[in-house]
Order: structure tokens, then C-alpha cells, then sequence
């Protein structure tokens, strides 16, 4: 997903940036297609006649791991903790993310043809912060690279907020932490539901967190485009988001204690 949203900016950005907005759509939809359909026509087999792997009972017995149901996690403080802070990582990223080459463009004065490679160094550090987490998580502990994402991020609104004073180098040093961390910040929170959730009861746990984390990135959007509305600017709404994502770190580092407690 990183990968594409390196690559795409670069091909689409100057078709729109020329006016023919259309035939970027057009574009759009043919590699789509093409890579969509012609790998799953080529490479994806299901042979379910033939398994690849038949787990043998010491690896069946070893793979049947209890966790708690969703009463028992509707029941703990932990489980509120985690749904406000990814929530907020969420209210954060998602609405930034939609807002982003509007606050660049109209409000600071950002040439149109720069926001492609501003937006495809974003995805293409993305990368970087995910896999620079995933190792992270195998050598440090998780609730605080965790944390450490989310700072990543703040600092990167931090960054984002005074491009218009600091000058256009900090477009790229928005680009870098702002990549970095959205992409750790994905990483470490598919990381930390499967490691306080995982269990016969996974599955329904994660789509409610899902639909929380889903749910507030559609309210960051309507949110950030009424305080613009309303104040005639986004640096309410990126002080906002700032705020949320210490906050966010707060919840973290109190849900990580309460799980070491428990233990």
C-alpha cells in the first residue's frame, strides 16, 4: 500500500496538474485492473484438495490460544484505552491525510507541482517506518515503540504546522517523520491488538476496534474541514490533532501498565 502511494503521485501528478484530471482517472483504472486481476489470474492458486500444510497435534494444540472473549474485553479498562488512543491515531492520520494538499496549496502557497513529490516521499518513508518498527517490535518492547510511533507523528504535525514560517525544506521534513511514524503507527497497532486479543474471539474484538478506528478517521475529516470553515485556517485542527496524539500516547503507556499488572 506504501509501495503504491510512492508511486502513483509521481504518474498522476502531472496529468492533473495539466488539467486533464480525466485521463488520470483513466490511467488510474487501467493499472488497477492490471494489477488487480492479471496476478490473481497468474499466481494465486487454491488447491484445497492438495493443503501445503497439515500441522501435526503438537502444533495444533500449540496454535490454540486462549484469549479473552468479547464480553471479557468489553469488561476491561484496557480495551477503552486502546479503542481512544488508536482512535485518536486515526482522528489524526485520516484526517490530515484527506486535508493535507489543501492546507499546502491554498493556505500556505505550496505550488501544485511540488505536492507530488511531497506526498510520494511520505509513502515511500512509510516504507522505511514499517519495516524500521516491525524490527523494532522484535528487540524492543512494543508499548513503547509504540509510544515512540506516535511521537514520530506529533512531531511531524509539529513540523507541518510551521512550514509556513521555517520555509519549504521543512515540506520534506514533514514527509520524513510524518512517513515514518504513519507507517510504524500501522504497524505497532496491528501489533498490539493480535498481542492483548489474539485468541478464538480475535476476529470480532478487531472489527470493533476497526470500526472505532474507521469511525474517527471519517469524524477527523469532517472535523478538520469545519474548524478550516470556521476559522479560516487548519492550525486549530493540526494543534488538535498534536494534542490528541499525546494524549493518544498517554492511553498507551497507561493500557501497557495495566497489562503488566495484570500479568
Amino acid at each position: 500500500s506504501s509501495a503504491g502511494g510512492t508511486v502513483f503521485p509521481l504518474i498522476l501528478g502531472s496529468l492533473i496538474e495539466g488539467g486533464n484530471w480525466r485521463l488520470g482517472m483513466q490511467v488510474m483504472s487501467i493499472m488497477t485492473i492490471f494489477f488487480a486481476l492479471i496476478p490473481m489470474l497468474l499466481l494465486v492458486k487454491d488447491r484445497p484438495s492438495k493443503p501445503s500444510f497439515t500441522p501435526k497435534d503438537s502444533d495444533a494444540g500449540e496454535s490454540k490460544s486462549v484469549g479473552p472473549s468479547v464480553a471479557q474485553a468489553l469488561r476491561e479498562t484496557r480495551f477503552y484505552l486502546i479503542a481512544i488512543a488508536t482512535g485518536s491515531v486515526w482522528f489524526a492520520l485520516i484526517g490530515m491525510q484527506q486535508h493535507q494538499s489543501i492546507y499546502l496549496a491554498k493556505d500556505i502557497g505550496i505550488s501544485f507541482d511540488r505536492l507530488p513529490e511531497v506526498f510520494s516521499s511520505f509513502f515511500a518513508c512509510a516504507i522505511i517506518g514499517k519495516l524500521l518498527f516491525g524490527w523494532l517490535s522484535d528487540h524492543f518492547d512494543q508499548i513503547k515503540m509504540m509510544v515512540l510511533s506516535i511521537f514520530t507523528l506529533a512531531l511531524a504535525m509539529v513540523v507541518l504546522r510551521n512550514v509556513a514560517i521555517a520555509g519549504d525544506i521543512t515540506l520534506f521534513g514533514y514527509a520524513i517523520f510524518g512517513g515514518i511514524g504513519f507507517g510504524g503507527a500501522f504497524t505497532m497497532i496491528q501489533l498490539m491488538f493480535a498481542n492483548f486479543y489474539s485468541g478464538p474471539s480475535f476476529g470480532k474484538i478487531l472489527a470493533i476496534l476497526m470500526l472505532v478506528d474507521t469511525l474517527s478517521g471519517a469524524i477527523g475529516i469532517r472535523a478538520l474541514a469545519i474548524l478550516r470553515e470556521s476559522t479560516g485556517s487548519y492550525l486549530l485542527g493540526i494543534d488538535i490533532i498534536i494534542a490528541l496524539l499525546v494524549f493518544a500516547s498517554c492511553c498507551i503507556l497507561i493500557a501497557g501498565h495495566k497489562t503488566k499488572t495484570a500479568l
